[in-house]
């Protein structure tokens, strides 16, 4: 589990190839930017960006994005080798954020893939630098 002192962490996640944040709508590795996660229940949360409003969400296509919902999805973040890395799933549908890899830019777009917690490749493992902590109630733009 991510460190748990409060219901509200900033982060930046870093994917295989760079960090990540947001261009438009769409989570891509052309970062960093702040995410914030609120915790749902043991290794569920909602995740949040700083910079655009609404929640991270998969699209139907199976991108990563940014939508203005009603009900946030959750993501199941697991960490590995006491916390070295972590998995991101979408609770839903067990599909796992995946980084497609080469350089960082504007359209390095994350995506859901098939996940196998006894093969996970470099490019669903993720890490989290944590940037602070939030305090009193998060306004979801």
């Amino acid at each position: 589990m991510l460190n748990t002192d409060s219901p509200y962490r900033w982060n930046q996640i870093k994917a295989n190839s760079g960090l990540v944040g947001t261009v438009q709508d769409r989570v891509v590795v052309f970062g960093p930017e702040n995410f914030y996660f609120q915790v749902v229940g043991n290794d569920t949360y909602e995740l949040f960006s700083d910079s655009q409003p609404g929640s991270v969400q998969a699209s139907l296509d199976n991108r990563i994005i940014v939508e203005d919902v009603i009900t946030p999805q959750v993501w199941v973040i697991t960490p590995y080798e006491g916390g070295a890395y972590y998995t991101i799933r979408n609770q839903d549908n067990g599909l796992a954020w995946t980084d497609g890899g080469g350089s960082p830019g504007p359209n390095h777009q994350l995506y859901l893939n098939a996940f196998d917690p006894n093969n996970i490749p470099p490019a669903q493992r993720f890490t989290f630098n944590r940037v602070g902590v939030m305090g009193g109630n998060i306004q979801r733009r």
